[in-house]
């Protein structure tokens, strides 16, 4: 779980299905939310997961979030 400022920006990858399929346009590999390069590619894509707990654009908000909060604590600004 990653928690971020304020409550409503919270990150749990428990939460989601690891066994959903991305649509095989974007990957045809079991969806698997630790891997950052999938997930890369799957959001570049543009495509839609199947799962309806897991919108693409959603995850991309959240993913860029994230990664700005990581790199604010990599440059000493946190």
């Amino acid at each position: 779980l990653v928690e971020m400022g304020d409550t409503d920006t919270l990150l749990s990858f428990e939460q989601l299905d690891y066994s959903t399929e991305i649509g095989t346009n974007c990957l045809s590999l079991p969806w698997n939310p630790t891997d950052s390069a999938a997930a890369a590619t799957c959001i570049s894509s543009g495509q839609r997961v199947r799962s309806g707990r897991l919108n693409v654009s959603k995850f991309q908000r959240e993913y860029e979030t994230l990664l700005e909060y990581l790199t604010n604590i990599d440059e000493g600004r946190v």
